[in-house]
C-alpha cells in the first residue's frame, strides 16, 4: 500500500535534536532549507538551524523578518508567519555582524511526503513510456526533495547522506518515485499551487514491547 499524504510544514525532523557547534560557526540552516525548497502555504512554518551559542540572529524571509537566539548547544527555531502560495522567495539568517546563509528561489505551497513499498520505489525512468513522460517534465512548480534509504539505531539531527531539493525537469525526475511524481501532476492541475514531493518521508522507527511504531 502507497499513500502521498500531506504535512503541516517542513517537519521532517522536527522532533530531532540538534548537534551542538562551534563557538565561532556562522548561521545555517538545517539541510531541509536550502535552494529549491517548498514550504508548507497558509500556516506558519517552522525553520531551524544552528549558529554560535547564544547568537543573536535575525532570519528574513520574503519581506518580513523574525528575531532569533542560538541556545547554549548552538540550536535555533523561529516560526514564519502563514503565508500564502507563491515565490519565488529569498529565505536568510544572519548575525549580529552579518554573517549567515542565503538560500534562493523558495516557493510556498504544498509540501506533501510519499510513503509505500515496491510500488512507490518504482522510479520514472522505469515507467509505461518513460521517456516521453522525462522529456515533458517541465514544470519547475513541482519540487522533488529525495532523501536516502539510511537507518541508524538512534535519532538523527542530520540527513545521513546530502540531499537536494530539485525542480522537476527532464534532467532531474528520472531518479524520483514514479507513483509520487505522477499523482502530484495529476493533482496539480487542479490548483495552481506549488508542490513539494519528498520521497521516502522519512520513518521513525520505535521499538517498545515487541511492537513497533513508525511515523
Amino acid at each position: 500500500m502507497s499513500v502521498l499524504s500531506p504535512r503541516l510544514g517542513l517537519a521532517l525532523t522536527l522532533f530531532l535534536p540538534l548537534l551542538s557547534v562551534p563557538a565561532s560557526a556562522q548561521p545555517q540552516f538545517h539541510a531541509m532549507f536550502q535552494d529549491h525548497a517548498v514550504l508548507q502555504r497558509g500556516q506558519p512554518v517552522e525553520v531551524w538551524g544552528t549558529a554560535a551559542p547564544g547568537a543573536a540572529l535575525v532570519v528574513r524571509f520574503d519581506s518580513g523578518e523574525v528575531p532569533a537566539r542560538a541556545d547554549g548547544a548552538g540550536r535555533w527555531r523561529v516560526t514564519l508567519p502563514a503565508h500564502a502560495p507563491g515565490g519565488p522567495y529569498t529565505l536568510s539568517v544572519a548575525d549580529a555582524g552579518g554573517a549567515g546563509q542565503t538560500v534562493q528561489d523558495i516557493l510556498v505551497g504544498d509540501v506533501w511526503f510519499c510513503s509505500g513499498q515496491s510500488n512507490m520505489v518504482q522510479q520514472v525512468n522505469r515507467a509505461l513510456d518513460s521517456e516521453s513522460e522525462q522529456r515533458n517534465a517541465t514544470d519547475r512548480d513541482i519540487r522533488m526533495l529525495t532523501v536516502q534509504n539510511d537507518t541508524a539505531l538512534s535519532p538523527q539531527s542530520q540527513f545521513l547522506r546530502p540531499v537536494r531539493w530539485q525542480p522537476t525537469s527532464p534532467e532531474t525526475v528520472g531518479d524520483f518515485s514514479a507513483a509520487c511524481y505522477f499523482t502530484a501532476r495529476e493533482l496539480k492541475r487542479r490548483s495552481t499551487s506549488p508542490w513539494g514531493l519528498s520521497w521516502p518521508p522519512g520513518v521513525a522507527a520505535r521499538f517498545r514491547r515487541g511492537q513497533r511504531r513508525t511515523c
